[in-house]
């Protein structure tokens, strides 16, 4: 059973590369975006870099919300 990490800004560049390492890894993501849009960038930029994405979920979250508004 693999752990799971949340990284928040997932499609930021920082986000990208951390999420990248992770999951070579063997680690389970959950990234975060503000934008659901943003998922597909994402895939893409994991794709070109040859990175198996069975094990990264996405959450989008609303912070102008109290309660964060996450959802997957």
């Amino acid at each position: 059973m693999s752990q799971t990490v949340l990284v928040t800004g997932i499609s930021g560049f920082i986000g990208l590369y951390c999420a990248k390492e992770l999951l070579e890894s063997g680690f389970t993501v959950r990234g975060t975006v503000r934008n659901s849009g943003k998922e597909k960038a994402v895939l893409e930029a994991m794709r070109k870099n040859q990175v198996k994405t069975e094990h990264l979920e996405f959450f989008t979250v609303d912070l102008n919300s109290d309660e964060g508004g996450m959802r997957r």
